[in-house]
């Protein structure tokens, strides 16, 4: 009875560490007005980063632009849109390849964030939420950057 109940207690310990590694994977996607599509790239340069996914010949991305007085990303930090009016000149958001253009970050809700952690062996851990009257948009991302 002994050796049982230890062989369900060693399953079930085995069961919930196995569930615990499965939660901690990270999902690579981009969920735009409930349509997810797998990310597919992420580029970075001065002045603006984009995210998204190009499959089929759609495209469903975000890009966000910097104003000219700002130099760099703010990395490992959650940067609110709303928060932001001063560097950012502009989101783009991209559903099946069209682009919608928001200057005034005010159409964003104050729950609308970026946050993009720079790891040391060169992956980018990427989370993006933005809720507008004509978007929802969320993006989790790990992986290196296309450029």
């Amino acid at each position: 009875m002994k050796k049982i109940l230890c062989f369900i207690m060693l399953v079930l310990l085995l069961v919930s560490c196995s569930k615990d590694s499965y939660d901690e994977l990270p999902a690579n996607y981009i969920e735009v007005n409930g349509n997810r599509l797998q990310v597919n790239y992420l580029n970075k340069d001065v002045g603006y980063f984009t995210i998204g996914s190009s499959e089929n010949n759609h495209i469903n991305a975000i890009g966000v632009h910097y104003k000219d007085s700002f130099s760099d990303i703010d990395y490992n930090k959650k940067v609110y849109f709303s928060d932001a009016i001063d560097c950012i000149e502009f989101v783009d958001v991209i559903k099946e390849n069209m682009s919608y253009q928001y200057q005034n970050l005010k159409e964003f809700s104050s729950d609308s964030y970026y946050c993009i952690e720079k790891e040391d062996n060169g992956m980018y851990r990427v989370d993006v939420n933005i809720k507008t009257s004509q978007h929802s948009l969320k993006i989790k991302y790990l992986g290196k950057r296309d450029n």
